[in-house]
């Protein structure tokens, strides 16, 4: 259960940079810097859990995410639909060396986007 609930927040948060420009500015205004600083902040903190997001290793410990084959245990369970198609047209392989270089796609322009946000909107 809290598994499931840190896996919906992970997603969210993926996905969040996108949601900026749907909603109000003076909404989003006040929490913008920490929340800008968090997103960058988010890949580099992947050196120190073992190529691994923070709340991945929290769910693994919940017991999710045990039945994973590379070392991007919610990448591959939960974007996968996502991934794969990009990784298919780039013409990676689905391995550890594949997903990691998705994901950091995925987080350079998610950093565009707010980036972008933050200075031009």
């Amino acid at each position: 259960m809290i598994g499931d609930l840190l896996n919906v927040l992970h997603l969210f948060f993926v996905f969040s940079p996108i949601l900026l420009y749907f909603m109000p500015c003076n909404v989003i205004k006040p929490y913008l810097k920490w929340y800008f600083l968090i997103v960058i902040l988010t890949p580099l903190h992947w050196k120190f859990f073992n190529n691994e997001c923070a709340l991945t290793v929290f769910t693994k410990k919940m017991g999710a995410l045990q039945n994973t084959q590379t070392d991007s245990g919610f990448s591959e369970t939960y974007l996968k639909w996502f991934y794969k198609p990009i990784i298919n047209l780039i013409g990676w392989k689905w391995n550890d060396d594949g997903l990691d270089k998705v994901i950091n796609l995925h987080w350079v322009i998610n950093i565009i986007l707010i980036w972008y946000f933050v200075f031009y909107k």
